[in-house]
């Protein structure tokens, strides 16, 4: 009986330590380490399937970004350096070399004015129009006008207005504030001479001791901007008047003076003057 009991003890244990080292399903025995283990390399498995996803999906993203710039990139580059030109153009414009804004100065240049620096300091300010630089280009003395010979008459040398003609003596239509430069030898010497010179008055008003004796009664004189070498202002001599003599020539006698009256803007008003003056009645 206790033979019996040993055995049926011993076939229990047996089965019992059986029954722990197979699985459910009759296959090994797991153990806690083992599960752990696999828990953990499940865990890897799925982070490196993750990764692996992921890295495809930057690998794609990238493919992408390649692809983005790829297509941006794909331009003609004859098209990328006409952008670049055009863009260089609005930068920097092309110089383009403005005509000057007074004509004047490109008429100085093509008629070939030559001016000293004393000439070129007298102009300063000066606005010339195209005429009046031609006429500089055109100074030079008259062939009739090389020499002159005066008569003398009760001391005074007899001169015309035609002798003071800057036009007719040295081709000068503009009367520039250096105008004297060019003055002739013989025109030079009349300054401070005692003269005799026939004009007309112009004034309207009696008992004055200065007025301006000139040319003729045409609108040179009388007109608006007569020429200033047409006129000539007359002081009489110290106490002496005269009233004005209505359209009627006459003789005046007194000192010549080479005289350039020049105003703010370098415009000649008077070349000569007389003092010391007389009036002679025809």
């Amino acid at each position: 009986m206790k033979r019996d009991v040993r055995l049926i003890a011993l076939l229990l244990a047996q089965f019992a330590v059986a029954g722990c080292s197979q699985s459910p399903t009759g296959g090994a025995g797991v153990t806690y380490e083992d599960i752990e283990t696999d828990e953990i390399a499940a865990q890897d498995a799925g982070s490196d399937a993750s990764t692996s996803v992921t890295g495809e999906t930057g690998q794609a993203t990238d493919m992408g970004s390649e692809t983005a710039d790829a297509s941006t990139g794909d331009v003609d580059p004859d098209e990328d350096i006409a952008a670049d030109s055009g863009t260089e153009t609005v930068v920097s414009p092309a110089v383009v070399t403005d005509p000057p804004d007074d004509p004047g100065v490109s008429q100085a240049a093509a008629s070939t004015v030559t001016l000293t620096p004393e000439q070129e300091a007298q102009l300063a300010g000066v606005e010339l129009t195209p005429e009046q630089w031609a006429s500089l280009a055109g100074i030079q003395l008259q062939p009739d006008y090389f020499d002159k010979i005066f008569f003398v008459v009760d001391g005074a040398q007899r001169i015309q207005f035609d002798d003071l003609d800057l036009e007719k003596v040295l081709n000068m239509t503009y009367i520039p504030p250096f105008a004297t430069d060019y003055f002739p030898p013989w025109m030079q010497d009349l300054d401070g001479k005692r003269v005799r010179l026939r004009g007309f008055m112009y004034t309207t008003f009696d008992d004055v001791d200065q007025f301006l004796l000139c040319r003729d009664l045409g609108p040179c004189c009388f007109g608006p901007n007569p020429r200033a070498d047409y006129r000539i202002p007359v002081h009489l001599q110290a106490g002496e008047t005269t009233d004005y003599i209505h359209q009627i020539p006459f003789d005046v006698v007194g000192t010549f003076h080479i005289h350039l009256t020049i105003d703010d803007l370098g415009r000649v008003g008077h070349t000569y003057a007389m003092s010391e003056a007389t009036i002679i009645r025809l």
